[in-house]
């Protein structure tokens, strides 16, 4: 069990100590990148709608530290392997995600919500 783990429950964890410069700069990078196409872009907005939706100024701000991490990870991994960094792409979680698995899920809360749900294939245009 890690640190932050009690019974297989995950507990709020703050932040590392560390240079709260270089933190700043990074989290500043997080709130430039939440406005661009990317991977880290779309982990801001998929945080963020886990936290709490986007009108909840704190779940923004919970993104952007988690963001901020993704970045000093991307750093570090380029200066350590002394490669170029090789960007995912914004759909990176939305390919991750089984069509298969994600259909059933919704077919599940439509049931749950009382509807009756039958599927017919898309006709190709």
């Amino acid at each position: 069990m890690s640190a932050g783990e009690s019974g297989g429950r995950r507990r709020a964890a703050g932040t590392r100590h560390g240079c709260q410069h270089l933190a700043n700069v990074l989290v500043e990078c997080a709130w430039a990148a939440s406005r661009t196409r990317t991977r880290p872009g779309a982990q801001f907005h998929r945080l963020v709608r886990g936290f709490g939706g986007h009108r909840n100024a704190r779940a923004k701000k919970k993104a952007a530290v988690a963001v901020a991490h993704t970045l000093i990870l991307i750093i570090y991994c380029v200066l350590d392997r002394r490669l170029p960094h090789q960007e995912l792409g914004e759909d990176f979680y939305a390919r991750r995600q089984d069509p298969e698995r994600y259909k059933d899920k919704l077919i599940g809360r439509l049931a749950g919500l009382g509807y009756k749900v039958s599927l017919e294939p898309a006709q190709a245009a």
